[in-house]
């Protein structure tokens, strides 16, 4: 006899990949089930695609309306939820987009780009592991020879990514919609270390210096302060001083 697991697990295989419904399932209104079960199918594949286009709007206007339902509807029938949180739907699209060899490299950039200040909209500081964590304000009484021991907690909602000039400059021009692109010859040569994350203006995406930004992945990674000032040295007490100015870490904890 099929269990209720088994019969969930038929349907969701059934909307997923589009086979038959599983036996014994009953429709409304007197629908055949099949019927049924596509239309709820396309309803399920229909609120993915735009979840995918909210969740990334720059993405969806350098491809265009069609590309980008093109695109969309091939990622979505092959990469399900897995919660029911869609704003952070679409974790995989960027290295989705990577596979697709009519798709420029920087689209996928910009994509990354897009879902992390997604992210940053709806990550609050409450998904964050509090346990022993002693507010920022507590450093300055920490003794000498016990500053080597603090571990900083980054706040969840922030993002460490390098991305091209060129990807940066596209993805600030399509949501300013009226700014014009930068053709392709036009391309920095210089990488942007950006830093995506929560101010008191709200998420903004920013840049930082190449050192500074390789200090906060360290930190942010879970390394400890006297392991970060080995790697970096004397100046590594100006690169922290900047980085707690950022609003990026919550808290820390002594280990």
């Amino acid at each position: 006899m099929q269990t209720l697991a088994d019969t969930q697990a038929s349907l969701l295989a059934a909307i997923h990949k589009g086979g038959e419904p599983p036996a014994g399932l009953l429709a409304p209104a007197g629908l055949p089930p099949a019927i049924a079960l596509s239309i709820h199918r396309g309803t399920c594949l229909a609120t993915l695609g735009s979840a995918l286009r909210i969740s990334f709007p720059a993405t969806s206007r350098l491809l265009g309306e069609a590309g980008f339902a093109e695109l969309a509807g091939r990622f979505v029938v092959a990469e399900l939820p897995v919660c029911g949180w869609l704003e952070l739907y679409g974790s995989r699209f960027p290295g989705f987009l990577q596979t697709q060899a009519a798709v420029p490299g920087w689209i996928a950039e910009v994509a990354e780009l897009d879902f992390c200040v997604n992210r940053a909209l709806h990550l609050g500081s409450e998904e964050a592991d509090r346990t022993g964590l002693r507010p920022l304000e507590d450093l300055a009484s920490l003794a000498d020879v016990v500053l080597p021991q603090v571990r900083l907690l980054a706040h969840p909602a922030s993002s460490l990514r390098i991305c091209s000039a060129l990807a940066e400059h596209q993805w600030r021009s399509a949501l300013q919609q009226g700014a014009s692109l930068m053709p392709v010859g036009d391309v920095a040569e210089e990488p942007a270390y950006l830093l995506i994350g929560r101010t008191a203006y709200g998420v903004e995406v920013q840049h930082l210096p190449a050192l500074t930004w390789h200090a906060a992945r360290l930190l942010c990674g879970g390394t400890h302060l006297g392991a970060a000032h080995d790697y970096f040295g004397e100046q590594f007490s100006d690169l922290l001083g900047s980085l707690l100015g950022l609003h990026l870490f919550l808290g820390f904890t002594l280990e």
